[in-house]
């Protein structure tokens, strides 16, 4: 697995797309610089509310979700509830999930989208390759925190996309990922360009 990791590592860094981050762990899905465009595309492409997994990665998201106004849910860290964060939780335009930011309530609403984040993808399979992650563990207590399940995508760069990788590396299902670049069907390869 760590040649897997280190090989997306080296895509990202090869594509100008690495972000320092403070004490990484090999299981956190990468970070990558077009990030914040991708999560406007999210926006745009997704109305109502949006349900974004812990992942370092999906923060220019959350981010962005409550700058647009937009109702952002984020699970606690034992994925055992989801909370509606408040914009009055963003300080100096951060927003900081761990713990769960004062003045968050419980969240039991509808929601339009999960987004979640991949170490990498095969616009072919609909399976997201993701090491030691907490996000299929999230997707499996979804019947119990929501009343209907919501559409499952993924935010990732385009040089997280791979191939022939082994089912072994497999984490969790996605419908799409979306990058700064391309909208692509899972499962398909259909790639809309953004």
């Amino acid at each position: 697995m760590n040649k897997l990791l280190g090989r997306i590592k080296c895509q990202i860094s090869d594509a100008h797309e690495a972000v320092w981050t403070r004490h990484p762990l090999l299981t956190q899905y990468p970070c990558f610089k077009s990030a914040p465009v991708a999560a406007q595309h999210v926006l745009s492409l997704f109305g109502g509310p949006i349900l974004a997994a812990r992942d370092p990665s999906l923060r220019a998201l959350r981010e962005a979700a409550l700058m647009a106004g937009r109702t952002l849910v984020v699970p606690d860290s034992g994925s055992s509830a989801l909370y509606s964060i408040p914009v009055t939780a963003m300080v100096d335009g951060v927003l900081k999930i761990d713990p769960i930011p004062r003045g968050s309530v419980l969240y039991s609403g509808d929601l339009s989208v999960l987004v979640v984040g991949c170490h990498a993808f095969d616009p072919l399979n609909t399976w997201l390759y993701g090491m030691g992650c907490a996000t299929a563990y999230l997707i499996s207590e979804l019947p119990e925190l929501t009343s209907k399940p919501p559409l499952v995508i993924c935010m990732a760069s385009d040089a997280q996309q791979v191939s022939g990788w082994p089912t072994m590396a497999e984490s969790h299902q996605a419908a799409a990922v979306i990058t700064a670049t391309r909208l692509i069907v899972l499962g398909t390869g259909e790639t809309e360009v953004l």
